[in-house]
């Protein structure tokens, strides 16, 4: 089973800011394990960009 439009759009945001590689062929169960072993660094990533962008806006 092919994984949806949105999960494809999820793992398509993971992989430009981390630029890991995507599956080859991206079914459901090839996009949850992708999922689990990006998403916490994703989330990391995401988190420092954030905390740089509110440090350059208290600190111009």
């Amino acid at each position: 089973m092919q994984a949806t439009a949105n999960q494809l759009k999820d793992a398509i945001m993971i992989h430009k800011k981390l630029g890991v590689s995507l599956p080859r062929k991206m079914t459901v169960d090839a996009y949850g394990k992708w999922l689990r072993a990006y998403t916490p660094m994703y989330v990391k990533e995401k988190s420092i960009g954030d905390i740089r962008d509110l440090i350059k806006g208290i600190n111009p």
